[in-house]
């Protein structure tokens, strides 16, 4: 299925993340973004913005660390833990994902995402 990145385009610091949702077209990605977190946090619709994002493509039955894997390979980065290099400064792709495991567990250490 499609990936939609939803974006709220405030300023404001504690505004600054994005989800990704699943939808055949834009008609319902957008409708979907109207049910996410980043929407009921944002105050009003018209600080959403909904598009496509096809690094994503294919994604939404993976489990979690599959998919934050996959987020990190285009891009994505989190606060937390400890730091994890941006996927793109690695030459190794095994150390890489070594790397993202480490991190993955213990940004998640003691939840149940683990």
């Amino acid at each position: 299925m499609k990936a939609w990145i939803v974006e709220n385009t405030r300023d404001y610091d504690y505004f600054d993340w994005n989800e990704i949702i699943f939808a055949e077209n834009y008609k319902k990605a957008r409708k979907l973004a109207l049910q996410t977190e980043l929407y009921e946090t944002s105050e009003d619709f018209v600080h959403m913005r909904v598009r496509r994002y096809p690094d994503m493509d294919d994604t939404e039955n993976l489990n979690r660390k599959e998919f934050e894997y996959k987020l990190w390979q285009s891009g994505w980065t989190w606060e937390g833990a400890f730091p994890l290099a941006p996927y793109d400064e690695y030459d190794d792709e095994k150390k890489a994902r070594i790397d993202f495991l480490n991190w993955y567990s213990e940004y998640y250490k003691g939840s149940e995402e683990e």
